[in-house]
């Protein structure tokens, strides 16, 4: 599956904040990771539909949904992707 665009424009390493908690997740609202790159479809294959990134969390490395962080500080395209993600989500599309 050929990633959309607006995908390739996260320039990762990033960091970012949690601004949603979820019940299959570890993070907590306000807490900060540093996002270092994209799962690839293997890797996602249980993400239903949600653009899953991998993210170095309390000395270990796991996916999580996008939709779950905030970028901080980062360049203006990382930021476009993100809202461009977003947005597809709140439009009812899925990955």
């Amino acid at each position: 599956m050929s990633r959309p665009a607006w995908c390739r424009k996260l320039a990762c390493p990033f960091e970012a904040e949690c601004i949603r908690e979820r019940r299959a997740s570890p993070l907590k609202m306000g807490e900060r990771v540093t996002v270092t790159g994209i799962l690839d479809d293997d890797e996602a294959a249980d993400s239903l539909g949600e653009m899953q990134v991998e993210i170095e969390w309390q000395g270990r490395t796991l996916g999580v949904p996008l939709a779950q962080l905030k970028g901080v500080g980062v360049s203006e395209d990382t930021a476009e992707a993100i809202a461009d993600w977003r947005y597809s989500v709140a439009q009812g599309r899925q990955f």
